[in-house]
């Protein structure tokens, strides 16, 4: 199989392409999520009593901590399109971490359209 049929293989598959777009909205929430919650957190909503300082660093450590993991989905999701190996174990352990948590329906969904032997092949993982 030569890079282009490849890249067309993975590139119209369906539930892979489902799997690369709730990585995207994974990503997305996680950002959104991370905004507000390191805003409400530097504000001094949650520990009033505590030094602002104290709570700037907090909401500053929560923000970053999301925007880190939003990044981590991005560049999963944008790498699984253009065929890199690597981003096929990293896009299966972020669908197994999604599991055991509300985000089961993604990580169900994302497993599914990782392991089928098609994608498989066309990634190169073969069963050892």
């Amino acid at each position: 199989m030569d890079e282009y049929e490849r890249l067309t293989i993975i590139n119209n598959d369906g539930l892979l392409g489902a799997s690369r777009g709730l990585l995207w909205l994974a990503g997305f929430v996680m950002l959104i999520s991370g905004c507000g919650s390191g805003y409400q957190f530097g504000s001094g909503a949650y520990f009033a009593s505590w030094p602002e300082a104290v709570q700037v660093l907090l909401g500053a450590t929560v923000f970053l901590t999301a925007a880190f993991f939003a990044i981590v989905n991005f560049v999963v999701a944008n790498s699984l399109a253009n065929g890199s190996k690597w981003s096929w174990y990293a896009g299966l352990v972020i669908s197994i971490l999604y599991l055991p948590s509300c985000c089961f329906p993604f990580g169900a969904l994302m497993v599914v359209g990782l392991v089928r032997p098609s994608v498989r092949k066309a990634y190169g993982i073969t069963a050892s």
